[in-house]
C-alpha cells in the first residue's frame, strides 16, 4: 500500500485559501497617464536576444557598455527629437572568447512603425508615466581562434572578413542563407587538432572558442533521428512550410503566412466590388485573377478577394523578372519595374521583391520556385482546396508537367476529373482531357526523389567509353581522312556524351526555341480579342467588352518566362522565316523554349537536333560568336540566351544566305586547288618527315604558314556545305525549322579578335567554335564541380582554360594515333594544344602586371594591338610545328579536297580527281562483325 505524502514543514491548511482575498492597496478607478518629454539623448533600452542565432545565452553579470551615434537614415524622424535622431547601441568584451553587440533593427511594413515605451505606475496617485525606450537586438559574435602560445599583447581592431561576412549573412540574408550560416556554425564546434584521447583521458578537449559556444549552449539530449533529418530536407524545399499536423486542409497553410504580415491590409479592393456591383469590366493580366473575380466578389468574403489580389501581384511580379541565361533571373530596373508594377504602390512591390528574391535584385532558381509554389498554395486556398491547373499554368507559362510538379511540390493531389467534375465545370470528356485538378487532402503527399533514372546513365556511359575505346584500338583505313577520323569521332562520341549526360542533365538543362499552335479554344479566344482590338480601340477602356473577360491587352502581356526545369514560354507570334512574313489567318501560333517532348516522334526530332547541333544554335546552351534569334523572336521571348555576337551578319532571305554561301564556297575551293598544288613540289606534305628538301625559302616558317591556311580553308570549305545543301538545297519545305537562315552563322570569328585579345582572342574568337562548348562543360565540371573553385578567381580559370585544351588535345592525339602512318601523337598534337593555356596565361599576366605598373595606359591602342599580333604570331611560331609536323607525319595533307582541279588540269596532269573505291561491304566470321567499309577513294 502506498504511503501518503507528508506535507513539507510550515504547509497548512492555512497557506492556500478556499476564497480569494481582497487587495488592500485598491487601484484608483482613473489612471493619468502622462509622457516624458524625448529631451534627452538616453532612453531606456528594451534588449531582445537575436533569432538568427540560436542557442546561443546572454550572461546576466556581464557589464554592457552604451555607445550613441546620429542616424544615418534620417529623414523620417528629422526634427522630432534627440532620441528619434539618434543610433544606440551596445557592446562587451568582457567575456573570455565572445563579443556581445546590440543594436537597433528597423522592421518592415508596419512593424516599421512601432514605438516602445517604459512605463511606471504609481498605485496611490494612478499616475502612469512612459517614457520613450529603443528597441536592442542582442547577438554573440565568437572572437577569432588564438594558440595557448600566443601572447595576448593587443585585441582585434575590427571583425575579421569571415565573421563580417557571417554577421552580413546574418542581417541581410535570407531564410536561406540564414539557416546555412547556423549550420556551419553548429558543425564548426569539433575537437581541437590535440584532441586524441590519450590513454588516461575520458574525453576529447575542445578549443577555447568551442568551450565558450558549448558552454553558452543548452544541452543536447539526444542525437536526430532519420526522421528528424527527413524532416529537416522537406523543410528546406522551396514551398511554403506546411502545418503537417493540421486537422482539416484549410489550417495546412494558413493566408497569413502565404501573404505575409500585414499585408492584406495593405491591399483595397473597392474598385473590383465597386466594379462588379456596377457590371463593369475589369481587366487583368491573369487568367486565374480573371475567371474568379465575379465569383468571390459576389462571395462576400473580403478577406479571400485580397487573397485573390494579392495573387494577382504575384503573378504580376512573376511576369516583371528578367531570365538571364545559365544565371537565374533578374529583378526589372526600377523604371522598368514602376513602368510595369506602377500602380500596386512601392510598398507592396518593395515586400515582394525583399521576400522572394536576394538583396532585390537577383531570383535563383530556389527562389523562383519558392514563388511559383506560395502561387500554386494561394491558388489552391482561393478555389476551397480544389483548382483546375490550366489558369495557373498559363500565367505563369509552364508546361503540364512543369506545374504539376509544383502542385505536388505543397502536397497535393493532381487528378484528372471525374464525370461529376467536368458536368460541373461544364466541360465535355474530349475537352476534359486538357484539365487536370489539383486537390488538398489530408494526409499529405509529398513527392519523393526517384534516383532510378540517375543510376541508368553511368553504365550507358560506360558502354559507350568501351565501344569508342575499342574502336580507337582496333580499328583502321587505308584512307588519310577516315583514318584520321576514326579517332576524332570516338574521342568526340565520350566528351559529347559526357557533357549531356554526366556533366548536365539531358533531361532537364535543354531547351530549344520552337514554334507551337495554341490549344484550339485558346486561339479562338486569342484571335476573337485580336479581332477586338483592331476593330474596336475602345475596348482597351472596358466600354464594349463582355461581361468580365478581363483578357490580356496586348501591350501589357507579360515576357517570356524560363522555369528551372520543363517549362516553356507561350507568348503570340507569327510564324516566320523571314521577318516579312505575314500571321496566319487560320490560327496563331507561339514561340515557346521546348524542353523534353512527350511523344516519341517529338522527341526524336529534339534528341537528333541536340545530338548534332554542337554549337547549340535556337539552344539555351548557344555560345558565343552565333547569330541570336531573329528580332521578331527575341522580342517575344526576350531571354538573353546567346551573347551578342562577335561579327553582327544576318542573311535577310534564304537567296541572300545561297549568294553568299555560294560565292566564299567557289572562293574557298580555287583556294583549296592552289594550296593542293602547292604542297605537292614539297615532299614534308608526303609525309617524307621535316629533314626532307623543301623547294622554299625558310622551310620552318613556309611550311607552317602553308599548313595553318590549307587547314583553315580546307575547314571553311566543309563547312560552307552545312547552308548550302541544309538551308538551301532542302530547305524549309524538307527541313521545316532546321532550315531558317538565322541558324547558320559562319563558323570562324572575325580577325580583329588577335588584334584586340591576342591568344584568347586567337582561340576564343577567331578559330571555330564547333567544339567550344563540350570544352567549356569539361572545364566547368574539373575547375566547378570537382575542385569548387571560383570561377573568376586566377586558379579557377587557369583550370577551366587548361582543362578545356587538354581535352582538344586528347581529340587530335586520338585522331593521330589511329592513322595508318605512323606518328607522334602524345609530343605531336597533344602536346601542342596542351601549351597553348601557358601562353594564354602568360600573355593575361604580362598585361596586368603592365596595368598594375601604370605602362598599359600610356602605350596606343593601336600599338597595343600590333604587340598582340606580334605576340601570337611568335607563339605560334615556336609551338604550330609541333602539330604541323603531326599532321604531316600522317599523311593529312595526301586527301583530295575537290573531284576537280583547274591547275593540274592546265598543268596536263588530269582534271578529274576523285577515282577508286569508296566503299564496299565486308562479310566477318560473325554477322556482327560484318557491315560497310569506307576506303575513302
Amino acid at each position: 500500500m502506498p504511503e501518503k505524502k507528508r506535507k513539507r514543514s510550515g504547509e497548512g491548511p492555512s497557506e492556500r485559501p478556499h476564497k480569494k482575498t481582497v487587495s488592500e492597496s485598491v487601484p484608483p478607478k482613473m489612471v493619468k497617464v502622462s509622457f516624458l518629454p524625448e529631451e534627452d539623448e538616453w532612453a531606456p533600452i528594451v534588449g531582445m536576444a537575436s533569432p538568427s542565432t540560436p542557442g546561443l545565452s546572454f550572461p546576466p553579470d556581464l557589464p554592457l557598455k552604451p555607445f550613441r551615434r546620429p542616424r544615418k537614415h534620417n529623414t523620417s524622424t528629422t526634427g522630432k527629437s534627440a532620441i528619434a535622431s539618434a543610433e544606440h547601441l551596445l557592446h562587451t568584451s568582457a567575456h573570455s572568447s565572445v563579443d556581445y553587440l546590440g543594436r537597433e533593427e528597423e522592421g518592415d511594413g508596419a512593424e516599421g512603425l512601432l514605438k516602445h515605451y517604459v512605463g511606471v505606475f504609481d498605485e496611490q496617485s494612478g499616475q502612469l508615466q512612459l517614457a520613450r525606450s529603443k528597441k536592442i537586438v542582442l547577438r554573440g559574435i565568437v572572437r577569432s581562434a588564438r594558440t595557448d602560445t600566443e601572447p595576448e599583447t593587443e585585441k582585434p581592431q575590427g571583425l575579421s572578413t569571415q565573421a563580417a561576412r557571417v554577421t552580413l549573412g546574418l542581417e541581410f540574408g535570407n531564410k536561406k542563407s540564414q539557416r546555412a550560416i547556423q549550420n556551419i556554425t553548429r558543425n564548426a564546434i569539433a575537437p581541437s587538432k590535440h584532441g586524441r584521447l590519450s590513454p588516461g583521458a575520458s574525453q576529447q578537449t575542445l578549443d577555447p572558442i568551442a568551450s565558450a559556444v558549448v558552454s553558452s549552449m543548452a544541452t543536447t539530449t539526444s542525437m536526430p533521428s532519420r526522421e528528424d533529418l527527413q524532416t529537416a530536407v522537406d523543410e528546406s524545399k522551396p514551398r511554403p512550410k506546411p502545418k503537417l499536423e493540421a486537422e482539416t486542409p484549410a489550417e495546412v497553410y494558413p493566408i497569413e503566412e502565404l501573404v505575409g504580415p500585414g499585408v492584406l491590409r495593405q491591399m483595397t479592393v473597392k474598385e473590383w466590388q465597386d466594379a462588379v456591383e456596377s457590371k463593369e469590366d475589369i481587366l487583368t493580366k491573369s487568367r486565374f485573377v480573371s475567371h474568379r473575380i465575379q465569383s468571390v466578389v459576389s462571395s462576400g468574403d473580403v478577406r479571400r478577394l485580397k487573397t485573390l489580389k494579392y495573387l494577382l501581384l504575384l503573378l504580376e511580379w512573376h511576369g516583371a523578372l528578367v531570365p538571364v541565361r545559365r544565371m537565374g533571373h533578374y529583378v526589372s530596373q526600377e523604371n522598368a519595374l514602376r513602368r510595369k508594377l506602377g500602380s500596386w504602390g512601392s510598398e507592396l512591390v518593395r515586400q515582394v521583391t525583399d521576400r522572394f528574391s536576394e538583396l532585390g535584385k537577383y531570383v535563383s532558381g530556389w527562389q523562383l520556385d519558392n514563388l511559383r509554389t506560395h502561387i500554386c498554395a494561394l491558388a489552391i486556398t482561393i478555389d476551397d482546396f480544389t483548382t483546375d491547373v490550366s489558369d495557373i499554368k498559363e500565367d505563369l507559362r509552364l508546361e503540364n508537367k512543369s506545374i504539376r510538379k509544383y502542385f505536388k511540390e505543397i502536397g497535393a493531389r493532381v487528378v484528372n476529373p471525374t464525370e461529376a467534375e467536368r458536368m460541373k465545370m461544364k466541360i465535355s470528356k474530349a475537352e476534359g482531357v486538357g484539365h487536370q485538378l489539383a486537390k488538398l487532402r489530408l494526409p499529405l503527399q509529398f513527392p519523393k526523389l526517384s534516383v532510378q533514372r540517375m543510376k541508368r546513365k553511368y553504365p550507358l556511359f560506360a558502354l559507350i567509353i568501351y565501344l569508342s575505346v575499342t574502336s580507337i584500338r582496333d580499328c583502321r583505313s587505308p584512307s588519310v581522312t577516315v583514318g584520321y577520323g576514326i579517332g576524332l569521332l570516338n574521342a568526340w562520341t565520350i566528351l559529347w556524351s559526357a557533357t549531356l549526360t554526366i556533366f548536365n542533365d539531358a533531361r532537364r538543362d535543354y531547351r530549344r526555341i520552337e514554334r507551337q499552335e495554341r490549344e484550339d479554344a485558346a486561339a479562338a479566344d486569342e484571335r476573337d480579342f485580336v479581332e477586338n482590338i483592331q476593330g474596336e480601340t475602345s475596348a482597351l477602356d472596358g466600354s464594349t467588352m463582355d461581361g468580365l473577360k478581363a483578357l490580356h491587352p496586348v501591350a501589357e502581356i507579360p515576357q517570356t518566362f524560363t522555369g528551372n526545369d520543363e517549362s516553356v514560354s507561350l507568348i503570340e507570334s507569327p510564324e516566320v522565316f523571314g521577318p516579312q512574313d505575314p500571321i496566319p489567318s487560320d490560327s496563331l501560333q507561339t514561340y515557346v523554349w521546348q524542353s523534353l517532348p512527350a511523344t516519341f516522334v517529338h522527341r526524336f526530332d529534339f534528341i537528333m537536333d541536340l545530338v548534332t547541333n554542337f554549337r547549340g544554335l535556337r539552344w539555351t546552351h548557344q555560345g558565343p560568336g552565333t547569330l541570336p534569334p531573329p528580332v521578331h523572336i527575341r522580342e517575344v521571348l526576350t531571354d538573353p540566351a546567346t551573347p551578342p555576337p562577335l561579327q553582327p551578319h544576318r542573311y535577310p532571305s534564304h537567296r541572300s544566305l545561297l549568294i553568299t554561301n555560294l560565292q566564299r564556297f567557289i572562293l574557298c575551293s580555287l583556294t583549296l586547288d592552289v594550296f593542293k598544288y602547292v604542297t605537292s613540289l614539297d615532299p614534308y606534305f608526303f609525309a617524307q618527315g621535316t629533314s626532307s628538301p623543301s623547294p622554299f625559302p625558310a622551310p620552318r616558317t613556309t611550311r607552317l604558314v602553308i599548313s595553318v591556311f590549307f587547314a583553315y580553308t580546307s575547314l571553311l570549305n566543309i563547312f560552307l556545305l552545312a547552308p548550302l545543301v541544309l538551308a538551301c538545297a532542302l530547305g524549309p519545305r524538307v527541313l521545316g525549322p532546321h532550315a531558317s537562315t538565322w541558324l547558320y552563322p559562319p563558323y570562324f570569328g572575325p580577325l580583329s579578335q588577335i588584334s584586340e585579345k591576342g591568344m584568347a582572342g586567337l582561340w576564343g574568337g577567331w578559330w571555330h567554335q564547333l567544339f567550344r562548348y563540350a570544352f567549356e562543360a569539361a572545364g566547368e565540371f574539373v575547375g566547378g564541380t570537382c575542385l569548387r573553385l571560383p570561377k573568376k578567381s586566377v586558379p579557377g580559370s587557369v583550370v577551366r582554360v587548361t582543362a578545356a585544351f587538354v581535352c582538344s588535345g586528347i581529340l587530335h592525339a586520338c585522331a593521330s594515333y589511329t592513322s595508318i602512318l605512323p606518328s607522334h601523337p602524345i609530343r605531336g598534337s597533344f602536346l601542342f594544344f596542351a601549351l597553348q593555356p601557358v601562353g594564354i596565361v602568360g600573355q593575361r599576366a604580362l598585361s596586368i602586371w603592365l596595368k598594375k605598373e601604370g605602362y598599359r595606359e600610356a602605350i596606343p591602342p593601336w600599338m597595343r594591338g600590333v604587340g598582340n599580333v606580334v605576340v601570337v604570331l611568335l607563339w605560334c611560331w615556336l609551338t604550330g610545328p609541333l602539330i604541323a609536323d603531326d599532321f604531316a607525319a600522317v599523311g593529312i595533307w595526301l586527301y583530295e579536297p575537290l573531284p576537280i582541279s583547274l591547275i593540274r588540269g592546265i598543268r596536263g596532269e588530269g582534271w578529274w580527281r576523285w577515282g577508286g573505291e569508296w566503299v564496299r561491304w565486308y562479310s566477318g566470321d560473325r554477322w556482327w562483325r560484318s557491315g560497310l567499309v569506307f576506303l575513302g577513294g
